[in-house]
C-alpha cells in the first residue's frame, strides 16, 4: 500500500511538474516567455482618473493580462484634474507606489533625485521588444542630464495632429480648388469674405479664425516661412548645427507681416488674440467662419456640431487641405513625437523585483500585448475579417449609443490613455473628414512631415532659470506679435523689439538651450 502510494504522489508531482514546464515553456511570437512570473505578484501604478473610463482591474482585458502573465496590477485612480498636485505630493512624499505615469520633464528631474529607478540596464537585461522599440534616437530624448534613463513612453505610429482645415461646401460653391500656396490661400479667403459663400447675402463671413490667442496660428503658419514655433518652450530652427530662437529672425518677421496683411483686409478674425475657445467653436458651429489651423479632428467635431443644432448650414462639410507652399516653397505639418512624453511611466527607487515588471511592461509594449489593449480577446470583443481584428458587434453599435472610442474602454477597459503602444490604428475610432485628412497629407509623402525637436537634459539649475527667462520673456514677445498682426506697432519699430527681447533674458536662454543641446548630441 505505501508503494501504491509512493507511485501516485510520484505521477501528481511529476504531472504538476509537467504543467509549471509548460506555462513556462509558452512563448509568444516576440520571444516573451509567459508567466512573466511563476508565482501571482502584484504591483500598484498610479494614473490619472479619466472622466470617461477610469482604469478597472476588474475589466476583462486587465483580467486577462493578469491571467496571461501571472502578474496583477493594482491601479490607483487619480482625478485627472487632481493629477498634478497629487503627483507633487507623493514626489515630496517619497513614499511612491511601484509605478506612476509621469511627464518626461518630471521623470529626469526626480530621477535624478532618486525618486525613480534607472531603467536602461534593466530595458537591455530583461526584454524583448522594449530594447529594439526604444531607438537610439528616443534614447537619447529619454536620457537625463546624468546619463541614465527614468521612463518609459508612451509609443505612438499616429503622428499627425494639427493642420489647416476649411470649408469644403464653400470652396465647392466658389469654385475653387484647394489652395496649394500661400498666394491660393489668400485668394480664398478674399473669396470667403466678398463672395457670400453663406448665402444670406451679407457680408459678415470671417474668413479665417483662430482659437484662443496666437500660438494656434503661429504653431502651424510659420512653417510655411521657414520657422517653427512649437510652444512657449519650443521657439526654434536648428541651423547651423546650433538651436535659434525663431521669434525675433528675419522669417518670422515675414509671417507677422502676412498675418498683419490679412488682419488689415479683414481675412483674419478681428478678435484673433483674445477670444474664448467657445466664441470660436460658436463663430465655426454656426457657419460664419471658413477657415482655421487646429486639430484635424475637429473636422468631425463641428461638422455633427452643425448637423445637430437647431439651424444646420446646408451642405456644411469641414475639411482637411494640405498646409499651403510658402514664399519660399516650404511645405511643412507639424508632427508628434513618436513617443508620448507626457504619456509615460516611471518605476519608484524602491520597488521590489522591478525586472518582473519590466519583462510584464515589455509584454504590453509586444505584439500581442498591444492586440489585447486594443482589441481584447478573439471571440469575446474581436474577430479577423479579411485578415483584420474588427470589433464586435456591441461595441461598434453600442446599444446604449456609444461612440466606440467610449464602449471599448468602459466595458472591457480596451483603449485606454496610457496604452502602451499605439500601434493600431482603429479605423472606427477615427471618423471620416480626420480620415480622409490623414490620408490626404500620407499621399503628399513623407518629406511634408516636420521633424519633432529634441526632448533635451537639462541640469537642474539650466531648467529653472531657463524656466524663469521663458516665464517673462513669452508673454511679452507674443504682446509685441499681436501688435505687429494688428497695426499697434509698425515694422519699423522690429529692431526696438529684438532689443526688449534681449533685456528679457533671450540670449542667455539661447546659451542654456544650446548647452543642453549639445549635450544631448553627445549622449
Amino acid at each position: 500500500m505505501q508503494t501504491k502510494g509512493l507511485r501516485i504522489l510520484l505521477v501528481v508531482l511529476m504531472s504538476i511538474s509537467v504543467v509549471t514546464l509548460a506555462m513556462a515553456a509558452t512563448v509568444t511570437k516576440d520571444g516573451i516567455a509567459l508567466p512573466i512570473s511563476a508565482t501571482p505578484v502584484t504591483y500598484t501604478w498610479m494614473l490619472g482618473d479619466h472622466p470617461l473610463h477610469a482604469f478597472d482591474a476588474t475589466k476583462m482585458t486587465w483580467q486577462e493580462f493578469a491571467k496571461r502573465t501571472n502578474v496583477t496590477i493594482q491601479f490607483i485612480n487619480v482625478p485627472e484634474a487632481n493629477f498634478d498636485e497629487k503627483y507633487s505630493v507623493v514626489i515630496g512624499s517619497r513614499n511612491l507606489p511601484d509605478m506612476m505615469r509621469t511627464k518626461l520633464v518630471n521623470a529626469k528631474r526626480f530621477g535624478t533625485e532618486g525618486a525613480f529607478l534607472p531603467l536602461e540596464k534593466l530595458i537591455d537585461q530583461h526584454t524583448k521588444v522594449l530594447k529594439t522599440l526604444l531607438t537610439k534616437d528616443i534614447r537619447k530624448d529619454l536620457a537625463a542630464a546624468d546619463g541614465h534613463i527614468y521612463c518609459i513612453p508612451t509609443l505612438q505610429e499616429l503622428r499627425l495632429s494639427v493642420g489647416w482645415v476649411v470649408r469644403g461646401d464653400w470652396l465647392q460653391k466658389l469654385g475653387l480648388k484647394e489652395p496649394q500656396t500661400l498666394d491660393e490661400y489668400y485668394n480664398m479667403l478674399v473669396a470667403f469674405r466678398d463672395k457670400d459663400p453663406d448665402g444670406n447675402g451679407v457680408k459678415d463671413t470671417i474668413p479665417l479664425t483662430v482659437r484662443t490667442g496666437v500660438r494656434p496660428l503661429f504653431q502651424n503658419v510659420s512653417l510655411a516661412f521657414g520657422s517653427r514655433y512649437e510652444s512657449e518652450t519650443e521657439c526654434w530652427n536648428i541651423e547651423g548645427g546650433k538651436l535659434v530662437y525663431t521669434p525675433t529672425s528675419a522669417r518670422f518677421k515675414t509671417m507677422l507681416q502676412w498675418l498683419n496683411k490679412l488682419y488689415a483686409e479683414d481675412l483674419l478674425d478681428k478678435e484673433f488674440a483674445s477670444q474664448s475657445a467657445n466664441t470660436w467653436q460658436e463663430k465655426l458651429t454656426n457657419g460664419k467662419a471658413g477657415a482655421f489651423v487646429d486639430w484635424m479632428s475637429r473636422t468631425d467635431t463641428f461638422n455633427m456640431a452643425n448637423a445637430a443644432s437647431k439651424n444646420p448650414a446646408p451642405g456644411f462639410k469641414m475639411i482637411v487641405i494640405l498646409p499651403p507652399k510658402g514664399p519660399n516653397g516650404d511645405r511643412k505639418i507639424r508632427t508628434v513625437s513618436a513617443a508620448r512624453w507626457d504619456q509615460s511611466v516611471a518605476l519608484s527607487s524602491k520597488i521590489k523585483d522591478p525586472a518582473t515588471i519590466i519583462k510584464w511592461l515589455d509584454y504590453r509594449y509586444s505584439s500581442e500585448g498591444v492586440l489585447l489593449e486594443a482589441y481584447g480577446i478573439e471571440g469575446k470583443t474581436f474577430n479577423y475579417v479579411n485578415g483584420k481584428p474588427q470589433h464586435v458587434a456591441a461595441i461598434l453599435k453600442d446599444p446604449a449609443g456609444r461612440a466606440p472610442s467610449v464602449a471599448a474602454p468602459q466595458d472591457y477597459g480596451l483603449f485606454m490613455p496610457n496604452n502602451a503602444k499605439n500601434e493600431i490604428i482603429i479605423p472606427e475610432f477615427v471618423l471620416e473628414q480626420t480620415r480622409l485628412g490623414y490620408e490626404k497629407i500620407a499621399k503628399a509623402g513623407k518629406d511634408i512631415l516636420l521633424d519633432t525637436l529634441p526632448i533635451l537634459p537639462y541640469t537642474e539649475a539650466e531648467q529653472q532659470r531657463a524656466s524663469a527667462i521663458i516665464a517673462t520673456l513669452v508673454p511679452k514677445q507674443e504682446e509685441w506679435a499681436v501688435k505687429f498682426i494688428t497695426g499697434q506697432v509698425g515694422f519699423d519699430k522690429w529692431s526696438e523689439f529684438d532689443n526688449a527681447m534681449k533685456q528679457l533674458g533671450a540670449d542667455e536662454l539661447v546659451k542654456i538651450i544650446n548647452a543642453a543641446y549639445e549635450r544631448w548630441k553627445k549622449q
